[in-house]
């Protein structure tokens, strides 16, 4: 038996949350310039955690709807798909902060930008790439907003839905 959809997103988010703190050891072991940055790049950094934040809340969650009529299978499978794609938006348009941290600490020879980043980035990724019920719920809120039920939950949890047939329209 095949593990439930959720868990999977699950370890995949454990391990993309990791990479940063195992970046941070790389860029301190590198690194060894412990120059301060230029003063403008904590808000440099900032507005592209802000983009980051905005691609993450719009694209991010822009599904299209689930068709009324649409049969319970066919809908937990668009759903659940509608919903991998989604969340790899979201972890790729969080992790664009930490990857310019990254970047610009090897360019500037101090570790500092990446801390910066870190500092802004990271809860960033938590927020937006941990299958929680929130994330969840704002998707399924934009799968069903035609009327159509997505049965999201029980693709993610593995669970299959009772079978209903496609209403012809």
């Amino acid at each position: 038996m095949a593990a439930a959809p959720i868990r999977v997103l699950r370890t995949v988010s454990i391990s993309i949350l990791l990479t940063p703190w195992l970046l941070g050891l790389v860029v301190f072991l590198a690194v060894s310039g412990s120059d301060y940055p230029p003063p403008l790049l904590p808000i440099v950094i900032g507005a592209v955690a802000v983009g980051g934040v905005l691609l993450a809340e719009t694209v991010g969650y822009s599904a299209p709807p689930i068709e009324p009529g649409t049969g319970s299978l066919r809908a937990a499978g668009l759903a659940l798909q509608h919903y991998r794609s989604r969340w790899l938006v979201r972890a790729v348009s969080t992790e664009i902060v930490l990857i310019v941290g990254l970047l610009v600490s090897f360019m500037l020879g101090t570790p500092w930008p990446y801390v910066v980043a870190f500092v802004l980035g990271w809860p960033i990724m938590v927020y937006e790439v941990w299958p929680a019920s929130r994330v969840v719920d704002k998707l399924n809120l934009r799968l069903e907003r035609d009327g159509a039920r997505s049965y999201l939950d029980d693709a993610l949890h593995g669970r299959l839905p009772e079978a209903t047939p496609p209403v012809e329209g």
